[in-house]
């Protein structure tokens, strides 16, 4: 039943992106989505709440597959690479999606850096941010541990 209100959520989600990205056409149909999650720790400790969400995103990619929409998911582990690192990689500015992160002040710097190109962020994790005051992009949906 969990898995299944995961799938109605995370299919909530896309298709908010995809009817609010401007830049993305319906001729397109493709969906540029990144991850960042803290999937595995310096120890190699895997995060099964990390895991779990990633899982969510993959059955709502498979759903709307369906309908004729493509997908490119971007995964990057916050746990053991910067910030910096990840906005240092060209796709970035082209995404159209951001699931994650999980800290507060990654989410700032992501929100800020991404802000002007329109990309949309849903987070999952963080109960407040500032971030939402200042992008009219990003989705702030807290879901407790329970």
């Amino acid at each position: 039943m969990k898995e299944i209100k995961m799938k109605r959520l995370f299919i909530l989600f896309f298709l908010l992106s995809v009817g609010l990205c401007s830049h993305v056409s319906y001729a397109q149909k493709i969906v540029r989505v990144g991850v960042m999650l803290p999937f595995k720790d310096k120890d190699g400790n895997v995060s099964p709440r990390a895991v779990d969400f990633y899982r969510g995103i993959v059955m709502a990619v498979d759903s709307l597959k369906k309908d004729g929409i493509s997908f490119r998911i971007y995964t990057y582990n916050t746990a053991n690479t910067s910030v910096n690192t990840i906005l240092g990689d060209t796709i970035i500015p082209h995404l159209d999606v951001i699931f994650g992160p999980d800290d507060k002040l990654a989410l700032k710097v992501i929100s800020d850096f991404t802000a002007p190109y329109g990309t949309k962020i849903v987070n999952a994790f963080v109960p407040t941010s500032d971030a939402v005051q200042n992008n009219p992009n990003f989705y702030l949906v807290y879901a407790p541990d329970e």
